[in-house]
């Protein structure tokens, strides 16, 4: 069964149900794990495979994006260490599109993706301080989603930090970004305007939560939900309340094998 007949069956059993969670009015959630695309409930950190991606050894998918525009998905992987951009279909059928580059510039890595609905823009972030050996991603960039081509936006290098872009989500003409600070055993949660990023930014307001080995994560009605890999769990963080829970322990099918859940993507119904 491929994404988009799977979403259509989920619809069905809703409406013979007489109801639809709130997860299931936004769309379906699916996620990257290991070799398997999957779908990923919110309720209950319960992951159910759809198609295997069959990755070639060494490689493996990071992040994840879905651009109703182009009804594909988008991620980035890493095969010999070099962070590329990739689209996935909903078969299941994937291609890589090229390296990351910025003019000739290669970054060392890549950290987050992201799409901003308002001006067609996949985003990424990328380490760029080749002369820094250090662990940041410290440039804010557009991907051509055609070449790989980046055209860098911002960059942040903030004292104290955060100055990682370590995770992006973008909801309510915002980008929220997120830096994960083991040294102060914090997660910084701060907010830019889509219509600033530009320069070197500094990050005023910001929301802290505790440390957390976030993998990718997902808004969707002021909830961010996230990823943690150190225990294989699933939290959210609604930004208005301000208060985080645990969802729960990921588990799915021996098929799964390892449960490491690396991407978080919402697909509406109405691109089913």
């Amino acid at each position: 069964m491929n994404v988009k007949q799977f979403c259509i069956h989920l619809i069905f059993i809703g409406y013979l149900g007489g109801s639809i969670t709130l997860q299931a009015q936004a769309g379906v959630v699916f996620g990257i794990n290991n070799d398997h695309f999957v779908k990923v409930n919110l309720e209950t950190a319960a992951l159910e495979p759809i198609f295997k991606l069959n990755l070639p050894s060494g490689a493996d998918f990071r992040n994840l994006v879905y651009i109703p525009k182009d009804t594909s998905f988008y991620s980035i992987i890493y095969s010999d260490t070099k962070p590329s951009l990739v689209r996935i279909n909903h078969n299941g059928q994937w291609r890589i599109i090229d390296a990351f580059k910025v003019g000739q510039q290669l970054p060392q890595f890549s950290k987050a993706l992201t799409y901003n609905k308002k001006k067609d823009e996949l985003l990424v972030s990328l380490s760029l301080d080749a002369q820094v050996n250090d662990s940041k991603a410290e440039a804010l960039a557009i991907v051509n989603r055609q070449t790989a081509a980046c055209t860098v936006l911002a960059t942040i290098r903030q004292l104290p930090p955060p100055d990682d872009f370590e995770k992006m989500a973008v909801y309510n003409n915002q980008l929220f970004c997120f830096d994960s600070n083991p040294d102060h055993d914090i997660t910084y949660i701060y907010p830019f305007h889509l219509d600033q990023l530009k320069g070197e930014l500094f990050c005023g307001s910001k929301q802290n939560i505790p440390f957390f080995t976030m993998e990718d994560v997902l808004v969707i009605n002021d909830v961010v939900y996230f990823t943690d890999s150190r225990y294989h769990r699933l939290y959210y963080f609604n930004l208005i309340a301000r208060k985080w829970l645990k969802v729960g322990q990921f588990h799915g099918s021996l098929e799964l094998g390892k449960i490491h859940l690396t991407g978080l993507a919402l697909m509406p119904f109405s691109r089913a």
